[in-house]
């Protein structure tokens, strides 16, 4: 997430002395990346990215602690609630105490969800005039890209990005019962927003409501009743904790996102709502005159433990390569809020989601000591050993062949639109469907790489004719209701030429290269024409029939294994994607495909007695599969046949329709003695013997 951070405003809150540039290139080095900088009038905004799992540095203050520890400059506000200006005061007379019982204003709150609503903080302000803020806030707001409304809702956005808390405030007087509850919606309910847009709600989404309604969806949007106006006297002030995983899908499911949601749903601590609570009340009274008129309302789930870690020294020195002093170990914790004595670490309440283990304080130390300062050398001793069985080993080899032999790698969405599964055939009912799709172009799971490398070939082809790709990812298969998907690694590929008629057998020869480069033996390895009929409901390759060639097509087996299947692409669907040249595809089920895969190569001196090539060429029926062929050329060769290399495709003038002319080099050699001319025309007139017995073949002239 990226947001805007005014230079002048970080001023506020820490001593700078570098300018916003060097500054800039500080933080960069060892904390939030600042990706660019803009100039605005008498000020300089960083526009920076925080990842996800540093959530207390989408706020000014968490900001401010990160430039502290990174130029070692100090803080003018300290970032712990018992030091907050104003939290004394206010805790010691508005705390969790029955005191000042003469507050005559009553509310009562109720966490009915106590799984996704660990704390629930409210108190009621009267005196309250609605008018615009101050103008020195208004700026504040305007320099992240907020737009002040009033002064009270601005007091609420104002503290959400000083603390990274998210507070919202209700009119009192709309609220019904003058109850608050946080609960899960009930079935048909709906909420009005504050921009006037109407939600359906589910059980699933977590609510705030009052006696009678929703007055707010939980974390993310605040609902038109309660709503805040010119009218408004009374309100009641908001600062609660909800679980990110609930305001995740909630805001997903509605298509409804916030800056309040965007910070909720990385994970907040249940501490930070006291911390903005104490900061909102004191501006309240400070700028708007208003009066406390309630008891401070803290409904808690769970009471709060600090986490503490043992640290090592020996590991800090061992994971960072460099002898680091006590001191320096203690200073850097201490500038991130960290607490140390005798090593015990106490993680500050804003990180108690970020930091878990030793190894996590470790990376700590590292970022801010610098990671561009620690010592870059290789290690001392033996490299050991890939571990050349594993399937990441084989994903990389296989990319490194593919990519050798000229083809590109490309990597395309996971998700597809119901167009697109429609164009290849497949039936979309028979797809994985996301419930919360980002729009109608990623719908669908896709259930194999095909579809997306021709909509990949239709976009690129105005670019460039002629070209190779292939995508190793996951595919995704449905099973029976309630169970996960079948999760499939596919490798894909395709090759894109004008007009080729030996484009099958390009395809062909490349996956043979591949097969011969990750160690899969070529004899145990089959083609087959695909049969619909015969083919089993189950197979994984049924949903390609309507897009290969009927005849250009066939399935890959190893030891009568089906792993894949290689063929020209359909005309029909060529023209659906306007494809106007010729395309050939390869598609394998990968898992399966890498048990057959090995590292042990087989080593045969070189043989001495010279080998002899002889040309064959035939005339056979079409159907006949060139693999086929090949077998029973070598069962018959009585050991003597070395090679049998295809070389020539005939189909046309000359040869019957439903034939075609195959011409190969057979070449024999003897490890033991040089082969007579009689010997090699024997077995030579025993294959065709045996062509012509099992395929009918005529022998051409």
């Amino acid at each position: 997430m990226n947001i805007l951070v005014s230079y002048n405003w970080l001023k506020d809150y820490v001593e700078i002395k570098d300018s916003p540039k060097e500054l800039a290139r500080k933080l960069s080095l060892c904390g939030p990346s600042v990706e660019r900088i803009i100039k605005e009038k008498d000020d300089y905004i960083f526009d920076t990215e925080i990842t996800t799992n540093r959530p207390d540095v989408l706020s000014m203050i968490g900001f401010a602690r990160e430039v502290s520890a990174i130029t070692g400059e100090k803080l003018l506000k300290k970032c712990h609630p018992e030091l907050v200006s104003g939290s004394i005061r206010f805790r010691n007379e508005f705390g969790m105490t029955k005191k000042n019982q003469n507050r005559k204003i009553d509310l009562k709150v109720q966490i009915q969800d106590k799984k996704n609503c660990l704390r629930y903080m409210a108190i009621v302000l009267n005196n309250i005039k609605v008018e615009n803020s101050p103008l020195w806030m208004q700026k504040r707001l305007l320099s992240y890209g907020v737009r002040p409304i009033n002064n009270i809702v601005d007091i609420t956005n104002f503290v959400m990005l000083e603390y990274g808390q998210p507070m919202h405030a209700f009119d009192y007087d709309k609220i019904s019962g003058k109850n608050i509850i946080v609960r899960k919606a009930k079935k048909g309910e709906k909420i009005i927003s504050l921009d006037d847009d109407k939600y359906n709600l589910d059980k699933s989404m977590l609510v705030i409501t009052d006696a009678k309604e929703p007055i707010a969806i939980a974390g993310i949007k605040g609902g038109k009743k309660a709503e805040i106006n010119s009218k408004t006297k009374t309100i009641i002030l908001e600062a609660a904790n909800f679980n990110e995983v609930s305001i995740r899908k909630t805001a997903r499911a509605l298509n409804l996102y916030s800056e309040s949601s965007a910070r909720f749903e990385k994970g907040l601590s249940d501490q930070l709502p006291l911390t903005a609570m104490a900061r909102a009340v004191e501006l309240a009274q400070n700028l708007v005159k208003a009066n406390i008129a309630s008891l401070l309302i803290d409904e808690k789930v769970r009471k709060y433990q600090p986490k503490k870690i043992k640290l090592n020294k020996k590991n800090v020195e061992t994971f960072l390569g460099i002898k680091i002093s006590n001191q320096k170990i203690i200073k850097i914790l201490e500038s991130l809020g960290f607490e140390i004595k005798n090593f015990i670490v106490t993680v500050p309440f804003w990180r108690d989601k970020d930091v878990e283990k030793e190894v996590d304080l470790i990376e700590e130390i590292a970022r801010i000591y610098g990671y561009h300062k620690l010592p870059t050398e290789l290690p001392v001793g033996k490299i050991p050993q890939k571990e050349k069985n594993q399937q990441l080993y084989w994903e990389n080899k296989t990319k490194e062949i593919l990519s050798g032999v000229g083809m590109s790698e490309i990597h395309s969405y996971s998700f597809v639109s119901e167009e697109l599964l429609k164009k290849c055939g497949f039936d979309s009912k028979k797809c994985l469907k996301l419930l919360n799709p980002l729009n109608a172009d990623l719908e669908y799971m896709r259930p194999s790489l095909i579809p997306s490398l021709l909509q990949i070939i239709s976009q690129n082809q105005k670019i460039k004719e002629e070209f190779e790709i292939f995508e190793l990812a996951n595919v995704y298969l449905p099973k029976k209701s309630g169970a996960l998907p079948d999760e499939r690694l596919n490798l894909c590929g395709a090759i894109v030429q004008k007009e080729n008629e030996k484009l099958f057998y390009q395809t062909k020869g490349i996956i043979e290269l591949l097969f011969k480069k990750i160690g899969v033996d070529d004899k145990v390895i089959s083609h087959q024409a695909m049969d619909k009929k015969q083919r089993s409901v189950s197979s994984p390759t049924d949903n390609i029939y309507n897009i290969l060639h009927p005849i250009k097509t066939a399935e890959i087996f190893i030891k009568d294994e089906q792993v894949g299947v290689i063929g020209e692409i359909n005309l029909e669907i060529l023209k659906k994607f306007d494809i106007k040249s010729s395309v050939a595809m390869f598609d394998f089920d990968f898992s399966k495909l890498i048990k057959y895969t090995t590292t042990n190569r087989t080593y045969q001196p070189i043989i001495k007695f010279p080998p002899i090539k002889l040309d064959l060429a035939i005339v056979l029926d079409r159907k006949i599969l060139w693999n086929n062929i090949q077998k029973l050329i070598y069962k018959n060769g009585e050991n003597f046949v070395k090679e049998v290399e295809l070389f020539d495709i005939y189909e046309g003038r000359g040869v019957p329709k439903d034939k075609k002319s195959l011409a190969f080099h057979i070449t024999y050699q003897s490890a033991n003695r040089t082969l007579e001319d009689k010997e090699i025309n024997k077995i030579q007139e025993k294959i065709i013997n045996a062509l012509e017995k099992n395929f009918k073949a005529e022998v051409r002239k």
